[in-house]
């Protein structure tokens, strides 16, 4: 699988917006480039759901993320300009959802210089439509919302779609806090195999920002509440469950201390002795740690049942093979308490990643690396399947 340079294009309409205009003229074109990996990385952020982490079983988030892993890894074709999906129509909805986030936030990240930890899906009740994600810089609040689509006739409608979510947001906010500083929208146009008489794109908007009376002003703790949104997502993957009800596990007291900070507490200063924060395995990348875990949709009990053998297994499996990680480095800043350390955080050498091939590297600490074919993996992968199909099939 190959990068693709796809075009981005910022509007006459974010000329308003105070970070797009930062440094650089508004209307301009731009250019992302996006490996598989890197739009997993990104895309990831559609999985979180502030209501329900912390509670999640590792079970239950390896199947979201399996699922997001296969959609791409299956469906999707990179090329030197190009995205092209070749799902069947029941696919199409969900993936373009995926491919809007994935393409729109990694857009967002590169033009506002901005890290992907900075980044939290935006869920309140109600039945108004609101954007999807939210995000802090220099002590503002900004929102974001995605849009994907392999059909160039349909942006007029998202353009819509996106100015009548960002009034929702707006007036939610308005009411309940704090203020939005603006509210820009993103449309990722890619192809399909039906539909390529066009180049993929991103398109950027800003509609206008109505007025907000009475919002109250943006406090530390609201950035501090996107960062560890961001981050228990992650560790509902990559770490382990705690054994028994007298631990916590980490991902439970990330989203406790999520809690406890919307309520008007401050943060902790320090981890409770029964935390338990264990990853599921760890890795060595560039004299770095990180704590993951690796998804293989080959060594699930669905493929146990389905396939007699691993090597059926095998040839029928077109999701890649990729191990999900976390440096260690942010997890010591968190069983710190370190807070200023964490939102200080950004992961070195991101860019010296795309060198190689097969592995991405996130602002956040975030390392995703295809793993495919490596003989150590393979021989675990075959045990593993042997053990469920043993005991399932």
């Amino acid at each position: 699988m190959s990068t693709s340079k796809i075009k981005v294009r910022i509007e006459e309409s974010c000329k308003a917006h105070p970070l797009f205009s930062v440094g650089s003229s508004v209307p301009r074109t731009a250019e992302l480039e996006v490996s598989p990996r890197r739009l997993f990385g990104f895309g990831s952020l559609a999985l979180q759901n502030p209501d329900v982490e912390g509670r999640r079983t590792p079970a239950e988030a390896e199947g979201l993320w399996s699922s997001l892993n296969e959609l791409y890894g299956v469906f999707l074709e990179f090329t030197a300009n190009n995205i092209t999906a070749s799902p069947p129509a029941e696919d199409l909805i969900k993936l373009s959802e995926y491919v809007g986030v994935g393409c729109g936030l990694a857009a967002l990240c590169e033009q506002l210089d901005l890290n992907v930890n900075r980044i939290s899906r935006f869920i309140v009740g109600g039945t108004q439509r609101r954007a999807d994600f939210e995000f802090y810089s220099g002590g503002n609040r900004f929102f974001h919302e995605t849009k994907g689509t392999t059909h160039k006739k349909r942006i007029t409608g998202l353009r819509k779609d996106i100015k009548a979510q960002k009034g929702g947001t707006v007036a939610y906010c308005a009411a309940n806090g704090p203020e939005v500083a603006a509210s820009s929208g993103s449309v990722a146009l890619y192809r399909h195999t039906s539909r390529n008489d066009f180049a993929s794109e991103v398109i950027f908007i800003d509609p206008p920002t109505g007025d907000q009376p009475g919002a109250r002003e943006v406090r530390t703790e609201d950035e501090l509440i996107c960062v560890l949104n961001y981050y228990k997502n992650i560790y509902a993957l990559t770490y382990r469950q705690a054994p028994g009800r007298r631990l916590v596990n980490i991902a439970t007291w990330v989203s406790q201390i999520i809690g406890r900070l919307r309520e008007g507490f401050e943060p902790p200063t320090s981890a409770p002795q029964s935390l338990f924060a264990t990853p599921r395995l760890t890795e060595r990348h560039r004299e770095a740690n990180y704590a993951g875990t690796i998804l293989d949709s080959r060594t699930t009990i669905e493929s146990a049942r389905k396939y007699k053998d691993f090597e059926e297994a095998s040839r029928n499996e077109r999701a890649p093979v990729r191990f999900v990680g976390l440096a260690e480095d942010v997890t010591s800043l968190i069983r710190a308490c370190d807070w200023g350390g964490l939102l200080a955080y950004r992961q070195v050498g991101e860019q010296g990643a795309k060198d190689n091939a097969n592995t991405e590297l996130l602002s956040s600490g975030v390392i995703i690396r295809d793993i495919e074919g490596e003989e150590e993996l393979e021989a675990a992968s075959r045990n593993l399947f042997n053990a469920l199909h043993k005991r399932f099939a």
